[in-house]
């Protein structure tokens, strides 16, 4: 998957979600999660992916059991109705971070979202930006619906998973140098490789949530 949450934790987090009809995935990726989602519950399961390479893939892998739609996650969320899952894991910079996330998701009545956290509330991360504590989203989240479940990779698998991203990019964009997301890509592959992102992760988690 194009996030760290091994298999394991995906279908952990699965088990605590309530019976989903139809869900929306907002920075789908190559759509993983979302063929599960679909899989698991037999849901109407919408894949948003702003990434043409990424979205293509998508296409091929889901083989019409998902819809995937090319475009901002923001702007085509606001035409969706009757949504009871919201999927958001490693996107909330769509959003421009964790609160306005939430606060795009917070009309549907079940999350499962995740991204970074920091796990020392004294530090500030400038590389990484302002990051919340897991403790901050999980009382966030919990102030809109019961928390179901809460599921956390540690600094070691997370860089790991970083490390493993990264070598992939590199030989993704091989083939798709001229990709619109091809000079991000780059800059965040050669950043986890800096001094100062080692040390960051020294402070840094990712965080997953099922909320709802």
């Amino acid at each position: 998957m194009l996030g760290p949450l091994t298999t394991p934790q995906l279908e952990s987090s699965l088990d605590a979600l309530p019976p989903v009809s139809r869900a929306v995935d907002l920075g789908a990726g190559r759509a993983d999660v979302a063929l599960r989602v679909h899989e698991r519950f037999g849901a109407t399961v919408i894949a948003i992916e702003r990434s043409d390479v990424l979205a293509a893939e998508a296409r091929r892998r889901v083989a019409g059991r998902v819809t995937v739609i090319e475009g901002d996650a923001r702007e085509e969320l606001a035409k969706l109705r009757s949504l009871d899952l919201a999927i958001v894991l490693g996107s909330t910079g769509a959003f421009e971070g964790w609160w306005s996330t939430l606060d795009a998701i917070a009309h549907v009545p079940t999350w499962l979202v995740g991204d970074l956290v920091t796990l020392d509330a004294s530090r500030t991360e400038a590389f990484f930006g302002p990051l919340p504590t897991g403790e901050e989203v999980a009382a966030r989240c919990e102030a809109h619906g019961p928390l179901r479940a809460r599921l956390a990779v540690p600094p070691p698998q997370l860089l790991a998973y970083e490390r493993t991203w990264a070598r992939a990019l590199r030989a993704a964009l091989e083939v798709t140098v001229d990709a619109p997301w091809a000079d991000y890509a780059e800059a965040r592959s050669a950043a986890f490789e800096a001094p100062e992102a080692l040390r960051a992760f020294e402070a840094l988690g990712y965080e997953a949530f099922v909320v709802g």
